[in-house]
């Protein structure tokens, strides 16, 4: 019934000569606007599942392998097995 009514408004503002180009550009801006309306839709949902999915991932597994090489720790500054450093001054005793 209101499509009844809203036709005759139409058919009275526009006129029968206008009203099918009218009717035709309204079906596109709807068919636009729902094509629009689901692509905006589904990207909405495939972002959700994607960050539902990292959610449930478990976190990387750890390296299987040998340790990383870790360089000799110096011997302090004070120890007998410490190398002379060349770069000092000599000193005068």
């Amino acid at each position: 019934m209101e499509a009844v009514l809203i036709l005759m408004v139409a058919l009275i503002l526009v006129g029968p000569e206008r009203l099918p180009e009218m009717l035709r550009t309204v079906a596109r801006v709807v068919t636009q606007v729902r094509r629009t309306a689901n692509q905006l839709t589904s990207e909405v949902m495939r972002d959700l599942d994607d960050a539902a999915r990292q959610r449930q991932e478990p976190p990387p597994a750890p390296r299987l392998g040998p340790p990383p090489a870790v360089p000799p720790e110096a011997p302090p500054l004070d120890s007998p097995d410490r190398p002379p450093d060349d770069s000092a001054p000599p000193s005068h005793a």
